[in-house]
């Protein structure tokens, strides 16, 4: 089985302005530190959402990984 690290964000990525904005959420462009290459971060407040909220972040996650991943 393979191991995995967990790391904060901000150990890898710089944050910078805000480019949203919901009622759980903020959108903030971000670069990885290491290669200098740019992204949009959706920091989500969790603390915040319900058991469904978590789930729909769960799809949202998986849809992402699929495309994107």
């Amino acid at each position: 089985m393979a191991s995995t690290t967990c790391t904060r964000f901000t150990d890898e990525y710089q944050l910078y302005e805000e480019l949203g904005k919901g009622a759980f959420s903020v959108v903030k462009r971000c670069m990885k530190i290491s290669m200098g290459h740019e992204y949009a971060a959706k920091i989500i407040n969790t603390k915040k959402l319900s058991a469904r909220g978590k789930k729909l972040i769960a799809e949202e996650k998986t849809l992402l990984l699929y495309n994107f991943g």
